[in-house]
């Protein structure tokens, strides 16, 4: 999840087979229902123009966990999430950044997440919907604009930033006509649990191949904690 990992090379991670570098993947043979290890930006330009329905992820929140300027890097990203949905964009971040992120890339929708009791000084996510198209329209999908669900902690935790896959199932279920979902920060696997739940398709991108392996495990052992 974190973007300043060192990786080079794009690897299909399918559980215990890795395949040999990739220099051009095609789609969607060597995306759908795939975890990847590698950089999101170098991997989302080989895939087509609004070739998913959805983007839902949790990028990096600290300056510290990318290898250049902070918002150089969500510029990046973001166009590239943008490019490749067709339907809406869905951007859980941190309260830290809110205002920035409304400035500067305002949603059609802003959502709360409501942490509960954390250890941290804020108790809230923001979540930023965008609307990729006027045949969608995402306001008419969203039936609650707060949701509460007790943060994953202590030992639980796969991941130091690992959301409860709850909330990630409830997002997703409203948007009942996203058959794709791309998460390009996929971190220990929670989008693609939540995706293979609802019995819809993912395609997961994860720079740590530490963290593929660990959402590999739990996709084959269909943990969902």
């Amino acid at each position: 999840m974190l973007a300043n990992e060192k990786q080079n090379e794009s690897w299909i991670i399918l559980g215990d087979l890795i395949l040999d570098k990739k220099i051009n993947m095609k789609f969607p043979e060597d995306f759908i229902n795939k975890v990847i290890n590698g950089n999101c930006l170098d991997v989302m330009k080989q895939m087509p123009d609004k070739c998913v329905d959805l983007v839902f992820t949790s990028p990096p929140f600290k300056e510290e966990n990318t290898t250049e300027d902070y918002w150089t890097f969500y510029d990046k990203f973001y166009r590239e999430a943008i490019r490749v949905s067709s339907k809406a964009v869905i951007i859980i971040h941190s309260a830290t950044k809110v205002f920035r992120l409304v400035q500067d890339y305002e949603p059609k929708r802003l959502m709360i997440w409501n942490k509960g009791f954390s250890q941290y000084s804020f108790r809230f996510n923001p979540i930023l919907v965008y609307q990729i198209s006027d045949e969608h329209k995402v306001n008419k999908f969203i039936c609650n604009d707060c949701l509460t669900f007790q943060a994953v902690q202590g030992k639980r935790k796969l991941h130091q930033y690992e959301d409860p896959i709850e909330l990630y199932t409830t997002l997703i279920k409203m948007f009942k006509e996203c058959l794709i979902i791309l998460d390009p920060f996929l971190g220990s696997g929670t989008t693609a649990l939540a995706a293979k739940q609802l019995k819809r398709n993912f395609i997961g991108i994860e720079i740590s191949k530490e963290y593929c392996k660990i959402a590999e495990d739990r996709l084959r052992q269909g943990i969902l904690s």
